[in-house]
């Protein structure tokens, strides 16, 4: 007999949507209803929570097997609903308190919340206040100490996305600046970049000097323009959305009000003005006309909401079914408080909440590796130092990221 008897349980996708989603719901009441256990779709993430003893029992049934085979694993959003309320934010003394009743109410032994740092922070809340939970990662930033689901589908849009602003650039000789995902790191940005064929990237972990930006972007730009039979280039920087540190010695006072995106141009502007090799190079490619096309000319262009939608990508779809039928495995053994980090093998795989939601940072030695194949990080490049290691035999594969 299992240690934890599970009659009902609630499903929740907390904090912002993505790809991967409606497969973590899929895989985590596919294998409920395998074992008997009734699974109800809780509306709106904590909001649904917070107001589930106001709903009638017949508002909130638990779903059937017909409806959750009919979920589109493949596409982006969830069917449940997402929001970013926290409980620990409702101004109501007695709130937890309400989830309790509504629990009672509908008959819901446990909860499985799947969301990103701030979702798994507050997992650990319904931990702490008598709630048998666990957490399921997803987050687009990937800055979870495990992979998480929409991450890479989120990398694969914005790389579709780079794919095809290039296009807009070299029709117009212009420098694209895109701002993505990350707002404390910058693995979405490096990922997706990388892909993309990006020249430039710039994350929260490297403060970037933009006089080195400017150098690489000058170089290549004219290069691409004087080897084209049509006097035709582009250039990409890549942003991510957290990197605020912009030469903060050179900031204007009010230039905290602009986003980060503007503030690179208003650099890089600057550097072309004031760079007297700017009006050769445009004058021997034939692209100069004074007043009207003294210089190339900087777009920013900011996709961050699109790249939550389009087509979910197979490895969020794999992972999402797996850590959903994990969790509830998990919590059949008893376990609370608790992220699910994927299934090998027969493995299901956990660590305590507490310890999965705290931040990873791109490692500098992969920067190192990129920079030695072209790639700009806004600094200088460092050298790479290769270590050997060899790998035993394994059956299942290492995951990408």
């Amino acid at each position: 007999m299992l240690p934890f008897q599970l009659k009902r349980i609630g499903l929740i996708t907390s904090g912002g949507d993505c790809g991967g989603l409606n497969a973590f719901l899929r895989g985590a009441a596919m294998t409920a209803l395998h074992h008997g256990i009734e699974v109800v779709f809780i509306p709106n993430g904590n909001v649904g929570m917070y107001n589930l003893v106001d709903f009638k029992p017949s508002e909130l049934k638990p779903v059937i097997l017909d409806f959750v085979d009919d979920i589109d694993i493949g596409k982006s959003g969830s069917v449940a609903g997402n929001t970013r309320i926290k409980i620990k934010h409702i101004d109501e003394p007695h709130a937890w308190e309400r989830v309790h009743a509504g629990m009672k109410k509908h008959k819901l032994d446990a909860v499985i919340i799947c969301g990103g740092d701030g979702s798994g922070r507050e997992a650990n809340r319904y931990h702490k206040n008598g709630v048998k939970v666990i957490h399921a990662p997803k987050t687009m930033d990937l800055d979870l100490q495990c992979y998480s689901v929409g991450a890479d589908s989120a990398i694969n849009q914005f790389r579709k996305f780079l794919r095809e602003v290039k296009y807009t650039g070299e029709a117009h000789n212009r420098i694209i600046i895109m701002k993505v995902f990350g707002a404390l790191t910058g693995h979405t940005a490096l990922r997706g970049g990388i892909a993309g064929d990006a020249d430039t990237i710039l994350i929260p972990e490297i403060p970037p000097d933009l006089s080195v930006v400017y150098e690489h972007m000058k170089k290549a730009f004219f290069a691409r323009v004087e080897s084209s039979p049509h006097k035709k280039g582009t250039y990409i920087i890549v942003v991510a959305e957290g990197l605020t540190d912009i030469e903060e010695e050179h900031k204007e006072q009010n230039e905290t009000k602009i986003g980060v995106e503007q503030q690179i141009i208003r650099r890089l502007t600057e550097m072309m003005k004031n760079d007297p090799d700017i009006e050769k190079l445009m004058k021997k490619n034939h692209l100069f006309v004074k007043g009207q096309n003294e210089m190339p000319e900087i777009r920013a262009v900011e996709p961050l909401y699109l790249a939550r939608s389009g087509d979910t990508m197979a490895m969020d779809i794999n992972f999402g079914m797996e850590i959903g039928a994990g969790a509830v495995t998990l919590l059949q053994q008893g376990l609370s408080g608790v992220t699910v980090l994927g299934i090998k093998g027969n493995e299901v795989r956990y660590m305590p909440t507490k310890k999965a939601v705290e931040r990873r940072y791109v490692d500098e030695n992969l920067v190192r590796w990129y920079e030695m194949m072209g790639f700009c990080f806004g600094r200088k490049p460092s050298e790479c130092k290769p270590v050997l290691v060899q790998a035993k035999a394994n059956k299942t594969p290492t995951r990408v990221y």
